[in-house]
């Protein structure tokens, strides 16, 4: 069935009567609307406004630094100002003494080796050689030991072996030592000493000369 659309219809009710009734119209329209049920008035839709979204600067929270308060040490009492004033003393005197000790021991190394340097060219002798041929060994440094028997500022005479006689002449005069102490001796051999002894006699004795001594 062929359709008609709805101003059309009007426009052919209007030239078929000048003035229709109410009746005629509503008549009309309903034929109308039986002939073409799917024409219906679509209503035009209204735009729905969105919302602009508002954006809203937060500032940034600024950390505040916070101020650590610094603690006051409470003042020592009597007894514990004693005890710190005494532990303060000790560790003082521990000082004290390390240093002590530390500088005594680079004394005595020193001495060694001063010593073992000083000792280091004298040579021990076979005293029977040495008390037959004496002339022999002039300049030579030597070792030797005996027992004092007198003392004359810095000459001293000492028996070795039983009472064979040796002057020794000290590079310094004689002190710490007396008769009948036995002594070791380093010297440089001189060849013999003449002289008169105290019963008058002219007596002729091995002998050494720039001698020290050491007391054992």
């Amino acid at each position: 069935m062929k359709q008609f659309p709805l101003a059309v219809l009007i426009t052919i009710i209007l030239l078929s009567a000048c003035a229709p009734s109410e009746q005629s119209i509503q008549t009309a329209l309903a034929e109308t609307l039986a002939a073409n049920p799917t024409a219906t008035v679509t209503p035009s839709s209204t735009p729905t406004i969105t919302p602009t979204a508002t954006f809203t600067k937060t500032k940034r929270p600024t950390n505040t630094p916070t101020k650590t308060a610094t603690s006051t040490p409470e003042p020592l009492t009597a007894t514990a100002q004693f005890m710190q004033d005494q532990a303060t003393k000790k560790a003082a005197a521990v000082t004290a003494t390390a240093q002590e000790k530390s500088a005594y021991a680079t004394r005595t190394a020193v001495y060694k080796s001063i010593y073992a340097t000083k000792i280091a060219g004298y040579k021990p002798i076979d005293l029977k050689e040495f008390l037959t041929y004496p002339g022999s060994h002039v300049g030579e440094k030597v070792i030797v030991r005996g027992r004092v028997f007198n003392i004359n500022g810095n000459v001293v005479q000492i028996f070795v072996g039983r009472f064979d006689a040796i002057y020794v002449e000290m590079n310094q005069p004689v002190s710490g030592i007396y008769e009948d102490d036995t002594i070791t001796v380093y010297g440089t051999v001189y060849g013999s000493k003449c002289f008169t002894n105290t019963m008058g006699n002219q007596v002729c004795q091995p002998a050494l000369y720039l001698a020290w001594f050491e007391k054992k």
